[in-house]
């Protein structure tokens, strides 16, 4: 179970970083056009979630994610948070700096593997470890989308051993009634 855990924290912490990092690169451009749709559109899904049944008949049925390690990382690979928080600390940084890059011929993969992810070192590490705690920390999408032991997560084996000794106390307590 921990190698699990393990494999799905650390996969969807250095993914889901990555994809972040992408997409508030792109929103914190000035001149992008429907900056301000593509902005709604993430902080609309914050607001206002899609309900338990419907992600559970999208993940299982259409998407065959159900018993795969892949159910751990995909769904939750971009979360509009944080990608805010990295687009507001994009913002931050000085467009002179990628206004010379561009100057010298750098393409936009260039001045943002080169320039801007050095330069934003402290949100990449805040965004990592919380989303690495995050996964870590996840029993629910086992309980929900596994069916397959092997493939538990170490919290939802903890969770399960909680319970069982839970339900244990409570025999032996209706037992001595």
């Amino acid at each position: 179970a921990y190698k699990v855990t393990a494999i799905f924290s650390i996969s969807c912490m250095i993914l889901g970083v990555l994809f972040m990092a992408m997409m508030a690169f792109v929103l914190s451009k000035k001149d992008l056009a429907g900056k301000s749709v593509m902005s709604f559109y993430l902080y609309f899904t914050m607001l206002f979630g899609g309900g338990l049944v419907p992600s559970y008949i999208l993940i299982t049925q259409y998407l065959h994610l159900g018993d795969s390690i892949w159910v751990y990382i995909l769904p939750g690979l971009i979360s509009p948070w944080y990608v805010f928080m990295m687009r507001t600390f994009f913002t931050g940084i000085p467009y002179e700096i990628t206004e010379s890059a561009i100057l010298d011929g750098a393409s936009e993969y260039r001045i943002f593997f080169s320039m801007i992810l050095p330069l934003s070192k402290p949100v990449l590490a805040t965004v990592a470890l919380f989303t690495f705690l995050g996964k870590w920390n996840d029993w629910n999408t086992s309980m929900l989308y596994i069916n397959d032991a092997k493939l538990f997560s170490l919290q939802y084996m903890l969770q399960r051993i909680l319970k069982n000794i839970e339900l244990l106390q409570l025999d032996t307590t209706n037992l001595n009634l």
